[in-house]
């Protein structure tokens, strides 16, 4: 098992801290919690610690794994009140307009639907 590959290309700016960030949804078990790390000599004379992992070796807040859990919960969509300000609003906005494009789409389909089966009834 090689070094841990990050599952995003761009993360979301938050305005806390990603421990704080962990800490706000530990308890509604939204969190995927990670497997245990394997023990390394270095392991055993680190003085850092990571909250999410429950182990040392790094610190929460260099935890890319953690990264990935909470940008994960942030397309889930929570996290809106840590996301920074226009990150924020310009999610907002590209989720409005996918809904309005799926509003159209929906409303597309409908009318030819309708004009189907209005033919349909000309032609009978």
């Amino acid at each position: 098992m090689g070094p841990y590959q990050p599952k995003f290309h761009r993360y979301t700016p938050i305005s806390t801290t990603r421990t704080r960030a962990m800490m706000m949804v530990e308890k509604e078990r939204l969190l995927q919690w990670p497997r245990k790390m394997r023990d390394t000599p270095a392991k055993r004379f680190s003085n850092k610690y990571c909250r999410f992992h429950k182990d040392k070796d790094h610190d929460t807040e260099e935890c890319y794994q953690l990264k990935d859990e909470i940008e994960r919960l942030i397309h889930q969509g929570y996290f809106n009140d840590i996301m920074a300000g226009e990150k924020k609003e310009e999610r907002d906005q590209n989720r409005e307009e996918k809904r309005a494009g799926r509003e159209v789409e929906n409303d597309a389909r409908v009318a030819k639907k309708n004009a189907l089966a209005k033919r349909r009834l000309l032609e009978s």
